[in-house]
């Protein structure tokens, strides 16, 4: 992309470094800002953390619609699928040492230091590579 054309400063939700980014009023920025104040990485760890038994998740009747009882069983296979699935990403956090959930499924890594792209492009392949066979192989044990 010519220079020119390149943006010069981006909005807050992208994840750019302080002095490239500005704090966006649209939408997409008060909603980022909302959820990033909400839940700091002890939260989020924590949270991530939690097991749940089928009976002790509780259950809000006026949510209910006429035969949703036929859906339970499959929405809770797939709820503990996609646990399952957070448990194999948690593993490529620690393998590629990356901080985000995002950046392990897009293969931005925003927290890596800015260095070699040489070595930012290997580790978006290695992170793609690795992402792709864990969810192909859940999407075929499912």
């Amino acid at each position: 992309m010519p220079s020119d054309l390149k943006p010069k400063i981006y909005p807050d939700f992208t994840g750019k470094e302080e002095h490239q980014s500005y704090k966006s009023k649209k939408t997409l920025g008060r909603l980022y800002r909302q959820i990033k104040d909400a839940y700091d990485d002890d939260d989020v760890a924590a949270s991530s953390k939690l097991n749940f038994v089928r009976g002790d998740i509780p259950y809000d009747l006026d949510l209910e619609v006429l035969g949703a009882t036929d859906f339970i069983s499959d929405a809770w296979d797939r709820k503990c699928s996609y646990d399952w699935q957070r448990v194999r990403c948690m593993c490529l956090h620690c393998r590629h040492k990356v901080k985000r959930e995002e950046e392990v499924v897009t293969g931005h890594v925003w927290s890596m230091p800015k260095g070699s792209s040489r070595k930012q492009g290997d580790l978006k392949q290695s992170l793609k590579h690795s992402y792709n066979c864990c969810f192909l192989n859940l999407l075929i044990i499912s």
